[in-house]
């Protein structure tokens, strides 16, 4: 496997990083906002200096306990992980920070753990600013032989981005939230998406980082699932550049069909742009380029 990068108009095609890990392989890429660095999970942790090549082991992988893979920056020298046990059924452990001005060769124990939790509906993003945290949780259970279930309470929570002192931001007993992006130094998206109990409020919601104006953006039918972009979290990833319109992906819950859409976050209905079937292949959200 390797890492590339290439112009946005296909040119210029270059190989930053060739991974010969066979236990986890290459991923978890995440790019620094200030676009000098790379960090992405290659067995450890690793930090690549775009223009010098220079590559560092940042984070060691453990012999035992949790691990932990890059989930977004928050800014140029910290970077939100979330943390598993490797080689088991258990569900997604807490949310932690790993400052890279402590240099390499990193131990777990170096990590800032700024959310415990343990369980599989799980979600989080930073403000705008970089001061705060928002995180999502909500009631879920999966297993072997067992049907998934995915319901409230689902919870919004505030703290300082680094960890602190928490707060409720929205919570709601029947619905369960299970993304949240913030978009504005005022605004969030939140997905609700019940997989029990009451379906009638599935879809992509926008609401005020203060409890109010709670605006429903797009409607998930029966078998449908929505999903923003699973691989990063900046504003551009969801939202264009003029924060006027968001895109969305839907599937259905047995993975037939995949569909991109857009739509306005004034709350008019989205429209579709893509369709795609399983037999086919996928399609994901990149992000909203200034082109």
């Amino acid at each position: 496997m390797a890492l590339q990068l290439v112009r946005m108009d296909g040119q210029g095609l270059q190989t930053l990083y060739c991974s010969y890990t066979e236990q986890f392989g290459l991923g978890s890429i995440e790019w620094s906002p200030d676009q000098k660095t790379v960090a992405f999970m290659d067995g450890n942790i690793d930090l690549l200096e775009l223009a010098t090549g220079h590559l560092q082991v940042l984070l060691l992988e453990p012999t035992t306990g949790i691990w932990a893979s890059p989930a977004t920056w928050l800014d140029d020298a910290h970077i939100y992980m979330t943390s598993f046990v490797p080689y088991s059924d258990a569900p997604p452990q807490s949310l932690y920070v790993l400052d890279t001005a402590k240099g390499a060769h990193q131990q777990v124990s170096d990590l800032t753990k700024v959310f415990d939790y343990s369980g599989y509906c799980l979600s989080f993003d930073s403000s705008v600013d970089n001061s705060k945290l928002f995180v999502s949780t909500c009631h879920a259970t999966r297993g072997p032989g067992i049907s998934p279930t995915q319901q409230g309470p689902g919870t919004i929570i505030a703290e300082p981005a680094l960890g602190g002192s928490q707060t409720t931001a929205y919570t709601n007993p029947t619905l369960a939230i299970t993304t949240v992006r913030e978009i504005s130094n005022i605004t969030m998206l939140l997905l609700i998406q019940n997989l029990t109990g009451d379906t009638s409020h599935n879809g992509l919601w926008k609401m005020n980082l203060d409890d109010t104006g709670l605006i429903r953006l797009s409607t998930a039918g029966a078998g449908q699932m929505s999903s923003l972009n699973g691989t990063s979290q900046f504003p551009w990833s969801n939202i264009s550049r003029d924060a006027s319109m968001y895109a969305l992906e839907i599937s259905s819950n047995n993975g037939t069909t995949e569909a991109l859409l857009i739509g306005s976050l004034g709350g008019t209905s989205p429209s579709t742009f893509a369709t795609v079937s399983h037999t086919v292949g996928g399609v994901s959200i990149v992000g909203w380029t200034t082109m």
